[in-house]
């Protein structure tokens, strides 16, 4: 659970993850520069929420961590 309002939460880095979904506007997937390892490992990230009141569901299938943590930097930092 993460809210954002002030950040608050179980999430460990609930301050970073929140001001990583201001800077993307609440798209919890962005791409970055990072270049990552082509090992097959799949990651499942899946979120649902409210973001400034509109419901928001998610759910994708990474290559593996650095690409989970490359498209979504702290949000799934668990």
């Amino acid at each position: 659970m993460l809210s954002c309002d002030p950040p608050s939460g179980p999430h460990p880095k609930a301050a970073e993850a929140c001001k990583d979904l201001d800077a993307s506007e609440g798209k919890l997937e962005r791409p970055t520069g990072t270049v990552c390892i082509l090992i097959y490992a799949p990651v499942i990230a899946q979120a649902e929420g409210l973001w400034h009141g509109r419901p928001v569901s998610f759910k994708h299938t990474y290559g593996n961590d650095c690409e989970l943590r490359a498209g979504t930097r702290s949000v799934f930092a668990f």
